[in-house]
């Protein structure tokens, strides 16, 4: 007597540990190789060329597991997009468009990174060039201040 064919739900029940096994490593699989392209391949782009500047925090975007940073800064002339996972701790809705420091590859700038440790004041006027240091920046509030100004010592 011939043997009737499987569907696919039936193959699917018979081989769920398989299927949950295979999924848990392409799971970590696919996290180690974006850490590892983040770490050798958008890091030393944010290290070569770096100049600083202002990012306006523009929203958050959520999915399953957590949210991102969504921002935008203008860089000689064009308005360019960033997002990440970096410094959620340190930021609340009450922060969205407000200026934060951002980190630019100057010849890159689609390579950017906001840096929500360095609250900017909403008054500053942002130099066209940026600055060559983060130490350059003449005002950054305090983590306490969230809208009075201080000059950086």
């Amino acid at each position: 007597m011939p043997q009737k064919n499987k569907t696919i739900i039936e193959l699917f029940n018979e081989n769920k540990e398989k299927i949950a096994t295979y999924l848990i490593i392409l799971f970590v699989l696919i996290v180690i190789i974006r850490g590892y392209y983040i770490k050798n391949f958008i890091h030393p782009k944010l290290d070569k060329n770096t100049i600083y500047s202002g990012a306006i925090l523009k929203d958050f975007s959520y999915f399953k597991g957590g949210r991102s940073i969504n921002y935008t800064f203008i860089w000689k002339g064009n308005i360019y997009k960033g997002n990440t996972t970096d410094g959620l701790y340190n930021t609340t809705k009450s922060d969205i468009g407000k200026k934060f420091v951002v980190k630019i590859n100057s010849k890159e700038p689609d390579y950017s990174k906001i840096l929500t440790n360095y609250r900017l004041s909403d008054s500053l006027i942002l130099p066209e060039e940026g600055w060559q240091k983060i130490e350059d920046v003449p005002y950054i509030l305090n983590a306490n201040e969230k809208e009075s100004m201080w000059p950086r010592e």
